[in-house]
């Protein structure tokens, strides 16, 4: 997909679930390790231009709503209070926690057939 379209794609889409109108902003950066971003402090969304220009609409289309939906779904308060440590685990002085939940995955469209004995 070329930048222009994904670029108007986003605004677009940003429009449609309240974000623009709330002062959420859309760039791009030149990041190879994620595809996109979502940033709380700067409220803005940040698309990857490589992932963008190696992939098609319904692709980056899907990378941009998932974006969106953490922008409507604010992290807790308590992640705010700082980083956490990458050797220990442990931010804010508390014990390793799990990571949070970032993904419903519905069930399969198609349950797989009943096991038959034989």
């Amino acid at each position: 997909m070329d930048l222009p379209s994904a670029g108007q794609l986003a605004l677009s889409l940003m429009q449609h679930h309240g974000l623009a109108d709330a002062g959420w902003t859309f760039r791009f950066n030149q990041r190879k390790r994620s595809l996109g971003l979502c940033n709380y402090t700067t409220q803005r969304i940040e698309l990857s231009a490589p992932f963008v220009t190696r992939n098609d609409e319904p692709e980056v289309r899907d990378v941009i709503l998932h974006e969106i939906a953490h922008a409507l779904t604010p992290p807790p308060p308590e992640a705010s209070t700082g980083g956490t440590d990458s050797k220990t685990g442990r931010g804010g002085g508390g014990p390793p926690r799990p990571p949070p939940q970032t993904h419903n995955h519905p069930p399969p469209a198609h349950p797989p057939p009943p096991h038959t004995p034989p």
